[in-house]
C-alpha cells in the first residue's frame, strides 16, 4: 500500500513538473520545422518524419531505441543516448528502465513524448542515470553500421519512384502504412501518406507489372550472359 501510495505521488508529481516545463519553455512540443529537417532521409518505405509523427507504438517496450536511431541518422551534429530512467523503474520495473534518446546542444529530443527538452532538466525530470553516449564517429566506427548508415543517407524519393532501386519495397510497406492510417483514424496521417504515394507515384497494379518486366529482363539478362 505504501509502495503504490509512493508511486502514486511520485508520477503526480512529475506530471506537473512536465506541465510546468510546458508553461517556461523548458519542454517544446515537436514542430513542422522539426519534422522536416527529417522528410528527406528515408526507412522502411516512409519518410523518417513520418515514422516518428505518426508510428509511435501504443505498447511495448525498446521501440525507443529504434526511434531515436532514425532520428539520429537525420541530424549531424546529434548524439545518439541510452540510458536508464526512474520514471520507466517506477512504472515497470529496473529491468525495464532502459530509454534511447538523441541530444543535440544543450536539448534532448524525446522519441517518445515527441518532445525537446531542456537537457539538465530532461535529467532531473526522468532521474536519468547510467548514460552511454554515441557521436557519429563512434557509430560510424562499425563497419557494418557505417555501410547500412551510408545506404539510408544515400536514399532519396527518386529511389522510391518508377525505376527506382528501391521501388518494389512499396509493394509490401505502402498498403501496411494505409491500412495503418485508416485505423489511426487521423486525417493528417492519411493526408501525409497520400501526398508521400502520390509523389513517388504508387500504384499497386504498376508496380506488380513492374515486377513483370524487371523479371523477364533479369531471365534475359541471365540467357545473354550464358551464350557469351
Amino acid at each position: 500500500m505504501i509502495k503504490k501510495l509512493q508511486k502514486s505521488l511520485y508520477f503526480a508529481k512529475n506530471d506537473l513538473r512536465f506541465h510546468q516545463g510546458l508553461r517556461n519553455g523548458q519542454v517544446v512540443p515537436f514542430d513542422q520545422a522539426f519534422y522536416q529537417q527529417m522528410a528527406d532521409t528515408y526507412f522502411g518505405g516512409l519518410p523518417v518524419a513520418m515514422h516518428i509523427k505518426y508510428l509511435k507504438p501504443e505498447s511495448g517496450a525498446g521501440k525507443c531505441y529504434d526511434r531515436s536511431l532514425y532520428m539520429f541518422w537525420c541530424f549531424d551534429d546529434a548524439v545518439l543516448v541510452r540510458g536508464k530512467q526512474k520514471s520507466l523503474a517506477m512504472e515497470f520495473g529496473r529491468d525495464n528502465a532502459g530509454h534511447g534518446w538523441i541530444e543535440r546542444g544543450n536539448y534532448a529530443y524525446d522519441p517518445t513524448f515527441l518532445c525537446r527538452f531542456d537537457k539538465d532538466f530532461y535529467y532531473r525530470l526522468f532521474g536519468v542515470s547510467d548514460v552511454h553516449r554515441f557521436t557519429k564517429a563512434d557509430y560510424l566506427a562499425s563497419p557494418a553500421q557505417s555501410e547500412y548508415y551510408h545506404t539510408i543517407k544515400n536514399t532519396t524519393l527518386r529511389d522510391y519512384q518508377p525505376g527506382g532501386k528501391r521501388r518494389l519495397e512499396l509493394l509490401t510497406t505502402a498498403p501496411l502504412y494505409q491500412e495503418l492510417a485508416e485505423l489511426a483514424h487521423n486525417p493528417e496521417f492519411q493526408a501525409d501518406l497520400n501526398d508521400f504515394l502520390t509523389a513517388v507515384r504508387y500504384d499497386k497494379t504498376k508496380i506488380a507489372q513492374e515486377i513483370t518486366v524487371l523479371e523477364s529482363q533479369t531471365r534475359d539478362d541471365l540467357a545473354n550472359n550464358r551464350t557469351h
